[in-house]
């Protein structure tokens, strides 16, 4: 199970020394595990140096969201402590590369400020129709016609303007039929 996770995961006993290491931290340390007793003692040395596990072994102080440079990579740490009947018997680091953490909340900024947009365009469109239906209630055609040239005109450029389409360009309607929906519109007709 924990070779199928996207995090890497360093499990040390209460002497630092390296018991565990997944598949995701051995890509992102770049390390190859073997059956080399030696190589895995330079492991357990070079991550106690770069991680300071050493705190979390002796008080059982996690150390949370810690940022670590490895092999040029960027990493963010979480380490907490193993217990055993309430002893200290090791410690565990998680860690993933904190670029792909930075990219998921760009993306989540940007989903953010979708929404705020949405709700904002939602809100002047409310209010919009508001006016129309005032105008309507007081049966200002003319002006109601000119809101909604305006309107229009004011949203076809905005849309030139993100387009990079001719932002002179004017919208000119018909709306003879205004008057004659404005009826069924209001209820009177029925």
């Amino acid at each position: 199970m924990l070779q199928s996770i996207k995090e890497g995961v360093i499990a040390v006993d209460d002497s630092g020394e390296v018991t565990l290491i997944n598949h995701a931290a051995q890509a992102l340390l770049d390390y190859r595990k073997t059956q080399d007793d030696a190589r895995l003692s330079t492991l357990s040395h070079a991550w106690s140096q770069v991680v300071d596990i050493s705190e979390v072994l002796r008080d059982g102080t996690p150390r949370r969201d810690e940022e670590i440079i490895v092999k040029g990579r960027l990493l963010l740490v979480n380490t907490v402590p193993v217990r055993s009947n309430g002893e200290i018997i090791g410690a565990i680091s998680t860690f993933r590369d904190k670029t792909e953490v930075r990219q998921l909340m760009q993306r989540l900024d940007g989903m953010v400020n979708y929404a705020d947009a949405l709700r904002e365009r939602s809100h002047e469109f409310m209010n919009k129709l508001h006016v129309i239906l005032g105008l309507l209630h007081l049966k200002s055609y003319k002006q109601l016609e000119a809101y909604i040239i305006k309107t229009a005109n004011n949203y076809q450029e905005e849309i030139g303007l993100l387009l990079g389409k001719n932002k002179g360009r004017r919208l000119s309607l018909a709306f003879c039929s205004v008057r004659l929906l404005a009826p069924l519109i209001s209820g009177t007709a029925w």
